[in-house]
């Protein structure tokens, strides 16, 4: 039949309380790993910008000093143009980039590219530098409220 056994008078509404403990503490658990995720992804891109603005500019030396063709290229990765930025983040992201060629000998010190290391050449090198500051809302989560993005490639 359809009868189900009384409970006791002081465990009538335990459940509740038990949800109404541990909801908040799942809902900072899920906005916490959301804004972590968003860090790592953000440096995942800036990563792969640098990596593809890197690869362009060690096709030539012209390239390689074509600063606003691989600023572009960085730009692009991102989703973003010189003069817009996306819409996700609460304050717009100022990126820096920056891009450099030098040279060094074979056993690793600097000297300007038109010198030789002894008997051989040196060999030129090409850095390319984004750094990107973002704000975040989510501060109260343990991160900081303005993140500082570097993402650095070297290429031969």
């Amino acid at each position: 039949m359809g009868m189900s056994a009384a409970r006791p008078l002081e465990q009538t509404g335990s459940a509740l309380v038990e949800v109404a403990v541990l909801a908040p503490l799942l809902a900072a658990l899920l906005l916490g790993t959301s804004a972590v995720a968003a860090v790592v992804n953000d440096s995942v891109r800036m990563a792969g910008a640098v990596h593809t603005a890197a690869a362009f500019g060690s096709q030539s030396q012209a390239r390689a000093q074509d600063a606003a063709t691989l600023e572009t290229l960085v730009l692009g990765e991102l989703g973003m143009t010189a003069d817009a930025t996306p819409g996700g983040d609460a304050i717009a992201p100022l990126v820096n980039i920056t891009a450099e060629r030098f040279c060094e000998c074979e056993d690793g010190h600097a000297l300007a590219c038109n010198l030789q290391c002894g008997t051989s050449a040196p060999q030129m090198y090409l850095r390319v530098t984004a750094v990107k500051t973002v704000s975040r809302s989510l501060a109260f989560i343990g991160l900081p409220a303005v993140i500082r993005e570097e993402a650095v490639m070297r290429v031969r």
